[in-house]
């Protein structure tokens, strides 16, 4: 291996963009097997959304224009390329900025290769979905902090991607937030961060909750978060239990829409916000469509939210429930399944309309005709994701005592393992527990094991 390295170092800059290629291949290899991008329900309004040049009601359109921008109207592609190729140039960023780790070409490649093999970060990397995205955050987040003489074009490409990651998705924004607070908490004891560091976590945390806004407003909606901020929470709190306890407590002396339903809401919150039987579809709403429903009754839902958030007995109940789920999501982390998304699905009817050049690719992938299992890659994930934590406080006790980068490390550590913590209490607090929303991050902690066994074997190396 040492002679590898060695000989590693005099590659010509053609075996460099080879082995980051054969990185970025590795990243897209669900894709290519599959014969087509992957694609999830909700991939069809991301697809259509800047394409139509309108703001969805029940998410932000950044991931669109994200998708739109990148495959330059000409291919799907393009767009999952260029999402594991700046995942990869983040790795490379903290192999060598930060960690000072050399031959980082070889390493790199190697890294993306076992993680594509043992994890899930391929099959988000090569999804035309946002959830990548929550496993750059804190990646970014920790490169500004602790970057060492960044160069003005790459800070300002990390603050591109850092605005695209917290911007696509609700429940990124809040995870980025409340862990950029915890950052700020932390340093007024610890002392960790400069004054102006603490001026730019304030700044990106600004900056991500106003390009919001900002957007919608050029798209001439109103200058806010969120079309309809209520239903979603509220499919959240019908699936808690809560909704219906409350409204049998209180119909008598309030007259909420929901009080009609209040007997026979659905027992889950996607029932609820997306059965046509749900009540949120009962009226004449539905006439103008399913969106005008989320409109309409998006402000009266927001009332009976606020009247059981501010009652100090179900807020209670309400934060037992999402520790308890915060802990379920923790462990909830199977990649599991793609259905498939064939005929009269919104991936195919918008892929058919505005990429129909690529209609052909999309109806001869796997996923079109069946379901796509990751059975395996699950099971080996859970063992790796195991074993990681049982050897990380083990080499980072090692390197310590060997005062081997131990601050850079520490700091490294404790911000993946926090954003981890935080996108399970986030996405179970405000949605559901579903095995995707913490399979997109889960493989950072063996990503944190390889980069902690990279910094150690290099550290040996440098022994001999």
């Amino acid at each position: 291996m040492k002679t590898f390295l060695k000989k590693s170092s005099k590659n010509s800059w053609v075996a460099n963009v080879s082995l980051t290629l054969m990185a970025v291949l590795a990243l897209m290899s669900p894709a290519i097997i599959n014969g087509f991008p992957l694609v999830y329900s909700d991939s069809g309004t991301y697809i259509a959304a800047a394409q139509t040049n309108s703001i969805p009601v029940d998410r932000p359109i950044i991931y669109s224009l994200f998708l739109n921008i990148t495959s330059l109207n000409v291919s799907l592609w393009i767009t999952i390329f260029v999402q594991c190729l700046i995942l990869v140039y983040l790795f490379s960023l903290l192999l060598t900025n930060i960690f000072e780790v050399k031959h980082k070409y070889a390493w790199i490649c190697g890294l993306s290769i076992l993680l594509s093999l043992t994890t899930s970060v391929a099959n988000y990397s090569s999804q035309l979905m946002p959830d990548i995205f929550a496993a750059w955050m804190p990646l970014v987040v920790f490169i500004l902090l602790f970057g060492k003489k960044l160069k003005t074009a790459v800070k300002i490409f990390l603050w591109i991607v850092f605005i695209f990651s917290v911007t696509s998705h609700f429940s990124i924004l809040v995870t980025a937030t409340l862990l950029i607070i915890f950052i700020l908490v932390f340093n007024i004891f610890k002392k960790i961060l400069p004054l102006h560091k603490n001026y730019l976590l304030i700044t990106m945390v600004f900056a991500g909750w106003i390009t919001i806004p900002i957007i919608n407003a050029a798209y001439g909606e109103k200058f806010s978060v969120s079309r309809c901020k209520n239903v979603t929470l509220m499919a959240r709190l019908v699936e808690t239990g809560v909704v219906t306890e409350y409204l049998n407590e209180h119909c008598a002396e309030k007259s909420y829409s929901l009080c009609n339903y209040k007997d026979s809401l659905p027992a889950y919150g996607y029932m609820f916000a997306w059965e046509p039987t749900s009540p949120l579809y009962r009226g004449e709403c539905l006439k103008s469509g399913w969106d005008n429903c989320w409109i309409e009754k998006d402000a009266g839902y927001g009332l009976l939210i606020h009247d059981i958030i501010t009652s100090p007995k179900y807020l209670k109940k309400l934060i037992r429930i999402s520790l308890k789920d915060t802990y379920l999501q923790l462990k909830d982390f199977k990649i599991g399944v793609l259905v498939p998304m064939a005929e009269n699905s919104a991936p195919y009817e918008t892929i058919k309309s505005f990429y129909p050049h690529q209609l052909k690719g999309y109806t001869n992938a796997s996923q079109f005709r069946q379901i796509l299992y990751y059975n395996t890659t699950s099971k080996i994930q859970i063992v790796l994701v195991i074993l990681s934590l049982l050897l990380i406080p083990l080499i980072l006790i090692s390197l310590h005592r060997q005062k081997i980068q131990s601050r850079n490390i520490l700091h490294f550590t404790t911000i993946i393992c926090l954003a981890i913590i935080l996108n399970a209490a986030v996405c179970s607090s405000l949605s559901t527990v579903v095995d995707r929303y913490q399979s997109r991050v889960i493989w950072l902690i063996p990503f944190l094991l390889t980069i902690l066994v990279i910094i150690h074997f290099q550290s040996k190396i440098r022994e001999v």
